[in-house]
């Protein structure tokens, strides 16, 4: 799936891109577990930095600079690992917390993969609150709710 950096940090342009791209995330972490789980399927988004669109004006991306837009490239390399189903260190992989991490993840499924220039990093959920909070989200994970015993 496609969706952008938008999809993980404000973008305070297009507020409803934001909203679109968020939704893409939060969509793909939701369907991940059930494809993979039940069908083997991998599903995973993307979330590139800034490209040269059609999206904005001239004028508008005059206000980034030059050296962080993001090769399109980088967004075709890090598309074929994911197709290919691990980070094979063919880029610079980064963990969620910015450490190096070229072969950290061993199955690509159900992740958020962030491109920023020529690096990539794997984006995780954001924590519980509390432990309550952990429990009820967690009675809709379906790993728990395939091996539930009936009532």
């Amino acid at each position: 799936m496609t969706a952008s950096c938008g999809g993980l940090y404000p973008s305070y342009y297009s507020p409803i891109y934001t909203a679109t791209k968020h939704g893409v995330v939060g969509f793909m972490r939701s369907v991940a577990p059930w494809y993979y789980h039940k069908y083997g399927v991998r599903v995973n988004a993307i979330c590139p930095g800034v490209v040269r669109t059609n999206l904005l004006s001239v004028a508008e991306w005059g206000n980034f600079p030059d050296e962080y837009f993001t090769p399109v490239e980088k967004i075709a390399q890090t598309v074929g690992m994911l197709v290919r189903g691990r980070d094979d260190g063919t880029g610079t992989g980064v963990d969620g917390n910015g450490g190096e991490g070229g072969s950290a993840v061993d199955v690509l499924f159900g992740k958020a993969v962030e491109i920023s220039g020529t690096r990539h990093y794997y984006r995780e959920a954001v924590e519980f609150a509390d432990d309550a909070m952990r429990a009820v989200m967690g009675s809709t994970n379906i790993e728990v709710l395939e091996n539930a015993q009936p009532i």
